[in-house]
């Protein structure tokens, strides 16, 4: 069986190159939590943090993409990445919570400069050379190799956590991310828009967002997928947010919390090809998504009952596969639906819902956590994505 298609390096070998060293790197995922409730931030400051940086995605989200669409996907991802290292490089210095609040905030613009704009970028590539056949595989391959990149960074932040401290972790993922950016500067953009002024640039981003939220509407598909993709964010921020302190709560060693996030990476790997496997003999791709999001809410509910810290590790492990399962057949689902006019602001407007449902959790987390505790709350996330559930049976294929 080969690795890859006839010609396919030819297109996405930069794509990929770029994902696993960028993956390599990222080391603040593992700890980013811990990391500032050791600066002495409660959970209130952390969630009204997140909570404004989710806001302001949401109302920048929408206008980002309009303008990648308008002025170029490959200027938008390059200049996000370099704003998104610059904020990793300034957060180990902050101990101010209005200054933290500030931060995260702005953190916001360089997100939603990349996001909607990556997946217009890499899609429309394809379809400019006639290689649609590759969209598939690029998000499944894409999906696997950010997940062995994953692996080196979960097993070098134990380390570096274990000899050094966690103000590493933000220096190498920013210092690194800027170091990547080469690489996106040599991939060739084949959209490219027509070329206007400033005020035509902003007149065609203004016709495209609303462009794009008449298709949002009157599409049932499309909004149907987008009312489901808030329930999504909203129970994954439960774990992206809370994992940690869960660990610590169930006495799981700080240095393991990189060798857990390790071996659910390594798990990851080979996941999405099995998850596009599946996903290409589901007759309705809807149901797939459903029957996931069943799955794994009920799998955060279990928390309730584990009162062991293997069995914590264990259920840990298994969410971690989560997106893994779930992007390798949503997001070819979603860009095969989208016209190539205002593909990166649909993206952008599907991001903008995604950051309302995280949002919606930073809020509620901000709220309980401090006197629930992290383990009640994961529980209370599963039961929150339910919701979504229906609406992916109701979107048509």
């Amino acid at each position: 069986m080969r690795l890859f298609k006839d010609g396919e390096l030819q297109h996405t070998k930069l794509f990929y190159l770029h994902s696993i060293l960028e993956s390599s790197f990222a080391l603040i995922w593992i700890y980013w939590v811990v990391f500032l409730m050791d600066q002495g931030f409660s959970f209130a400051v952390i969630g009204i943090a997140l909570g404004l940086n989710g806001l302001s995605m949401t109302l920048l989200e929408v206008p980002t993409g309009a303008l990648a669409d308008a002025f170029g996907r490959k200027a938008s991802t390059i200049l996000g990445y370099i704003g998104f290292a610059s904020v990793l490089l300034i957060i180990p210095s902050i101990t101010d919570p209005i200054l933290l609040i500030i931060v995260f905030t702005a953190w916001g613009l360089p997100v939603t400069l990349i996001s909607g704009a990556v997946e217009a970028w890499v899609v429309d590539n394809f379809k400019a050379v006639d290689r649609e056949d590759l969209i598939d595989d690029f998000f499944a391959k894409d999906q696997s190799i950010n997940m062995l990149g994953f692996i080196f960074a979960s097993i070098m932040a134990g380390l570096v956590v274990k000899y050094w401290s966690m103000d590493m972790v933000w220096y190498i993922s920013g210092i690194s991310m800027l170091a990547t950016l080469p690489i996106l500067a040599m991939q060739k953009e084949h959209h490219v828009p027509t070329k206007m002024n400033l005020r035509g640039t902003m007149k065609q981003t203004g016709q495209n967002i609303r462009e794009g939220a008449r298709f949002s509407i009157s599409d049932k598909q499309v909004f149907y997928i987008l009312l489901a993709m808030i329930f999504i964010a909203l129970s994954g921020e439960f774990i992206m947010i809370l994992r940690q302190p869960y660990m610590e709560v169930m006495g799981i060693p700080r240095e393991f919390f990189g060798y857990i996030t390790a071996i659910g990476a390594a798990i990851c790997v080979g996941i999405p090809f099995l998850a596009k496997a599946i996903g290409q003999r589901a007759k309705k791709k809807s149901v797939y998504l459903a029957v996931h999001t069943l799955i794994f809410g009920l799998v955060m509910v279990i928390i309730f009952f584990v009162d062991m810290a293997w069995l914590a590790a264990l259920v840990l492990i298994i969410l971690s596969i989560r997106w893994s399962t779930f992007g390798p057949i949503f997001e070819p689902y979603f860009q095969n639906i989208l016209p190539t006019e205002i593909r990166a602001t649909m993206g952008s407007f599907k991001n903008m819902v995604f950051a309302i449902g995280l949002l919606i959790g930073d809020v509620v987390i901000s709220l309980f956590t401090d006197s629930m505790g992290p383990g009640n709350m994961m529980v209370i996330g599963g039961l929150l994505v339910f919701p979504a559930i229906v609406f992916f049976l109701m979107a048509k294929n």
